[in-house]
């Protein structure tokens, strides 16, 4: 340097610094600066000094393999994760070299104290496992003899996956998995067959449960659509006759009601098998079958007050039922005897009585004369 510009008194750079050899397992050994391993204290019982080697100072990594060792250099460096790339594999492979580094990295930040680089290498794995089959992942902790209580956070993940049924890659299927793992020869494979199959299991039985709730739902809403025109063609009947029908009608009426009910009540899921009914699905179902009974009990018991006859007409009603005279009867077109008439008959007959009282005076022989009003 020029006499005008002397240097600062022998003092030192901060740059300049001893540089170690640091060995691994395998491989070429790295170098590494003696202020970098200054700001990890706990790793100065690993630096060893020999003076008959060709260079002094060591750094002792002999326990980890030589792609682990690089790993652990470049966090020394730069407090970040970066594995080897493996190329010329497929997908698969890949992935199994990539998640196998990111183990043993995870098990040498434990084992050095390095926290941040084990927290990298928890990231990397679970980035990894997410674009791997269980099957692949449970290979690569088979080859590595490793147990899962070294690596909490992958056993805890592992569960969670095979908890979800998540057993292939991203796009596989279970029938996939299934036949991959045809020719599994490891307990844990095996393990993870019987899963898979449990879940295929369970996946061909809610098939058949949903295709046939599916079915039930196809047949009920067909049932409904005919009951439905056949109810609605009754109670447009029933409004044309002035809210009148006869027996017949008005029970099969009540039927279809309570089929409705029925039907969207098993729809639903609310039916029970067996002889045993819902108390809810049993009152929502025969709730119009009530009504109608009571209407009728009603009218029945307003007729059964009503007079037997009127001045101007003949005919007698008695408690077995209606009678009258031949001529009436076959006017009408009905038999002589009509014994055992219901009181529910009474709605449906009442028209006929009705028509009967007005046509009967002048059809009959009158009381003053021998002649006949209706000659």
């Amino acid at each position: 340097m020029s006499a005008r510009y002397p240097s600062r008194g022998g003092e030192s750079s901060r740059y300049q610094d001893d540089v170690y050899l640091a060995y691994f397992k395998d491989g070429e050994p790295s170098w590494v600066h003696s202020k970098v391993l200054e700001s990890y204290p706990h790793l100065a019982k690993r630096v060893s000094g020999d003076p008959d080697d060709q260079w002094p100072f060591h750094v002792n990594f002999k326990e980890f393999d030589h792609n682990v060792g690089y790993a652990i250099i470049h966090f020394l460096y730069t407090g970040t994760y970066r594995s080897y790339k493996a190329v010329g594999q497929d997908s698969a492979q890949k992935y199994q070299c990539e998640l196998a580094e990111g183990l043993q990295v995870y098990i040498a930040g434990s084992s050095l104290e390095l926290l941040k680089l084990k927290v990298h290498a928890e990231i990397e794995i679970k980035c990894l496992c997410e674009n791997m089959s269980l099957q692949n992942i449970f290979e690569v902790i088979d080859d590595l003899r490793i147990g899962l209580d070294q690596v909490p956070t992958l056993e805890e993940y592992l569960q969670d996956r095979m908890a979800e049924a998540k057993f292939g890659a991203p796009g596989d299927t279970t029938q996939d998995v299934v036949r991959d793992l045809e020719s599994a020869n490891t307990i844990s494979t095996l393990a993870l067959k019987t899963l898979a199959l449990q879940h295929q299991c369970k996946m061909d039985e809610d098939k058949k449960k949903k295709s046939a709730q599916e079915a039930l739902q196809t047949g009920a809403n067909s049932a409904l659509r005919f009951i439905e025109c056949e109810l609605e063609f009754l109670l447009v009947k029933k409004a044309k006759q002035g809210g009148r029908l006869f027996k017949s009608e008005r029970m099969r009426l009540n039927s279809l009601e309570a089929d409705i009910l029925r039907i969207r009540d098993r729809v639903q899921g609310k039916h029970l098998s067996g002889n045993v009914e819902d108390p809810d699905t049993s009152a929502k179902g025969d709730a119009s079958i009530e009504v109608a009974s009571q209407n009728r009990g009603e009218k029945a018991k307003t007729l059964k007050k009503k007079p037997a006859g009127t001045p101007g007409n003949k005919q007698k009603l008695n408690t077995r039922g209606l009678q009258f005279d031949h001529t009436g009867a076959t006017w009408l077109g009905r038999k002589a005897n009509l014994n055992h008439v219901h009181v529910d008959d009474l709605e449906s007959f009442e028209d006929d009585i009705s028509t009967l009282s007005d046509s009967i005076p002048w059809m009959t022989p009158a009381t003053n004369d021998s002649s006949c009003d209706a000659w």
